[in-house]
């Protein structure tokens, strides 16, 4: 998970940079080209879990293991969204 963590806060902060006006194009092309060395690591990462899962799991577990993370991202997103949305209560 650290490994994640890391790409994800590389990738973060390289969007963040790219967003600059102040950029060349010669800066934008390499912040492109690390962006998609970054994603082709997280992809490799991901094929490696993957890979070490399969070893303990059965691949329809894999499936509603995948699912089950998709959708507690997805509920909390709401839940995020929801109270950053609601108006504020005074009591």
């Amino acid at each position: 998970m650290a490994k994640r963590r890391e790409l994800n806060r590389s990738a973060r902060q390289l969007r963040q940079a790219t967003g600059s006006p102040n950029l060349t194009d010669t800066q934008l092309r390499d912040n492109f080209n690390q962006d998609f060395a970054l994603r082709q690591q997280q992809l490799n990462l991901d094929k490696e879990y993957f890979e070490r899962a399969q070893k303990v799991l059965t691949l329809r577990q894999l499936a509603q293991l995948y699912q089950a993370e998709r959708d507690f991202t997805r509920e909390v997103l709401q839940k995020v969204t929801a109270r950053t949305t609601a108006p504020s209560d005074p009591n």
